[in-house]
């Protein structure tokens, strides 16, 4: 998630409400398990001494391995607030402990492939822990696991009533003993083994091979050597929810995909996790509701991109929420941190919009071998308490920044526009500056233009240009040529 953005950050406009699902113990328990899972000597901190400063650390972790899991885009929350929720326990719920629930579930393996598949369709396009639904989900799941791991603690307790046994005899002592340090040596053996760092240059694998089939898949060749490294287990994440279990040291596996896609591919050895980015160009823009692609006559018409009802749309068009995604991936060639990008968009009820009637604004690049992001989402006046913007390594949303620009009336036609210089990126709706936002780590070559829409929205046109002003690429939705 993180994934999710090359993340893609739209939000559900469904209510938060209270629903008590951790009590402040079983959230101090959830915390204290994520700080454990990276720690060897937990036993040295308890979570509840914690101080900010250990919160970051917590917090890294997290961003660590939420960018490593392609799968799932997620906001990591701030050190401040995972603190907070510690300290006023079950009376403040926000998505930071179900991002932290959602961690120890992943790296427990606590949730079935179906279960897995399912979130990641529910949160693909949109950060799971603004929509209400999906924070219950991992809430429960991870109040059932709590449960069942304190009904286990109970169950393996000694008795407290029973009398006391014959004492031991000198040489069951030695042999005990004995035991003791055989167990110790070996589980010190294994543990050395499994802790140890993995060189990423011993790591050889490669994506050498992309191809296009029946005119909508993209069929990914890979071919990896772990022939170098001691390994208990070597797993491959496709990033859509497919895993595949490495059997052999050395050899070449290929993965179709049913969409084009922007993601990343995730080697996990043991505990270790390696990526690339995976990005084929898409033909011309093409449109998404959850993982299914829609036919260029269902939304391309002469001018602009909206949903035209045909038998193929019509389903999505008669529910009551859905999300719709365009997208346009190819090699720019053009630099992210020196550019001009510019589209026309709106969102009216009366045409098919939904509330909060969101719309949100991704371009995604390439650094070396990281996705980048420049993002930021649109919505009602009054709804911006999901609103967010992501560029480089900031990310804003209501707790930690203002962000009541982005509360917009999207009934009539907008201008948005995004100027990136000199590490500064400035936001722009009909000529007016809603954000100056600095940041330093680089963002690379574009590859990707997306919109998203809660419900029927509209695009116009969308451009990008130098600074001077020279159109480095304009499309108007003409046809799929451009």
């Amino acid at each position: 998630m993180v994934i999710f953005s090359r993340y893609f950050h739209t939000i559900f406009i469904m209510p938060y409400k209270p629903a008590h699902i951790l009590t402040h113990t079983e959230v101090k328990s959830i915390l204290q398990e994520a700080w454990d899972l990276q720690n060897p000597m937990p036993y040295i901190q308890d979570v509840s001494n914690f101080k900010i400063k250990d919160f970051e650390v917590l917090e890294n972790i997290l961003t660590d391995f939420f960018l490593k899991t392609g799968q799932f885009s997620i906001e990591v929350p701030s050190a401040g607030a995972l603190l907070k929720l510690l300290q006023n326990g079950d009376t403040k719920r926000n998505k930071a402990i179900a991002s932290v629930s959602f961690y120890v579930l992943l790296k427990r393996d606590l949730l079935t492939k179906e279960e897995k598949n399912k979130l990641s369709t529910d949160i693909y396009g949109k950060n799971v822990f603004s929509d209400y639904t999906n924070r219950v989900k991992v809430l429960t799941k991870i109040k059932e696991y709590v449960s069942q791991r304190a009904k286990n603690v109970l169950a393996d307790a000694p008795p407290t009533n029973q009398k006391a046994g014959r004492l031991l005899s000198p040489k069951m002592w030695v042999i005990i003993a004995l035991s003791l340090i055989t167990v110790s040596l070996v589980l010190a053996t294994e543990k050395f083994w499994l802790s140890r760092t993995i060189k990423e240059s011993d790591v050889k694998w490669e994506v050498i091979n992309k191809e296009n089939t029946n005119n909508n898949d993209t069929r990914v060749t890979i071919a990896y050597d772990l022939s170098d490294i001691e390994y208990s287990k070597a797993v491959l994440d496709f990033g859509d929810g497919q895993f595949l279990k490495l059997t052999k040291k050395k050899g070449i596996v290929s993965h179709t995909y049913g969409k084009t896609p922007i993601k990343m591919i995730a080697l996990t050895i043991d505990d270790e996790s390696f990526v690339k980015p995976l990005m084929p160009p898409s033909k011309g823009w093409e449109a998404y509701v959850g993982y299914n692609k829609l036919q260029e006559s269902s939304f391309l018409q002469k001018g602009y991109i909206h949903l035209i009802e045909t038998p193929e749309t019509k389903p999505i068009l008669s529910k009551k929420e859905f999300y719709i995604m365009y997208q346009k991936t190819y090699n720019f060639d053009l630099e992210m941190d020196d550019l001009v990008f510019e589209t026309k968009l709106k969102n009216p009820e009366s045409e098919g919009g939904i509330s909060c009637f969101d719309v949100s604004i991704d371009l995604s690049g390439m650094h070396k071998d990281s996705i980048t992001a420049i993002s930021f989402n649109l919505l009602k006046p009054g709804c911006t308490r999901w609103a967010k913007l992501n560029i480089g390594e900031v990310t804003l949303y209501s707790e930690n920044y203002d962000m009541t620009p982005s509360g917009q009336v999207l009934d009539e036609w907008k201008i948005v526009k995004g100027r990136v210089s000199n590490k500064t990126l400035e936001v722009f709706i009909d000529d007016r500056l809603i954000y100056k936002i600095p940041y330093k780590k680089p963002l690379g070559k574009l590859k990707q233009l997306q919109v998203l829409f809660k419900g029927n929205g509209t695009i116009d046109y969308f451009k990008i240009s130098s600074k001077d002003g020279k159109f480095l690429y304009h499309d108007e939705f003409e046809s799929t040529a451009q």
